[in-house]
């Protein structure tokens, strides 16, 4: 899933991301809903995109805002409500340039 970061749970470790396409070859929004609560666990790999290059970064770092952008792969399902919740097995993101 791709989209923007809403909000940043810090005391559990949550993502909201509203799905926006970001790459047209990549699974359409609707297969998840418009949003997503995204559980970070000590498994999940958060790896920052800076320039191109991507570095592993801790939860801490991460930002919501209409600039926040993340690409999200899911482990085990996704639930059917409103937000779907689901876990990540790996979060990449990124800041679009001001």
């Amino acid at each position: 899933m791709e989209g923007v970061i809403r909000e940043v749970g810090t005391g559990d470790s949550t993502l909201l991301v509203e799905a926006v396409p970001l790459h047209v070859e990549h699974v359409p929004a609707a297969r998840y809903g418009d949003r997503v609560v995204v559980r970070i666990t000590a498994r999940t790999r958060i790896l920052k995109d800076i320039g191109g290059v991507q570095e592993t970064t801790p939860f801490r770092d991460v930002v919501a805002g209409d600039r926040s952008r993340v690409q999200v792969w899911f482990t085990g399902p996704v639930t059917r409500s409103y937000p779907a919740r689901a876990e990540a097995e790996a979060v990449l993101y990124w800041r679009l340039a001001p």
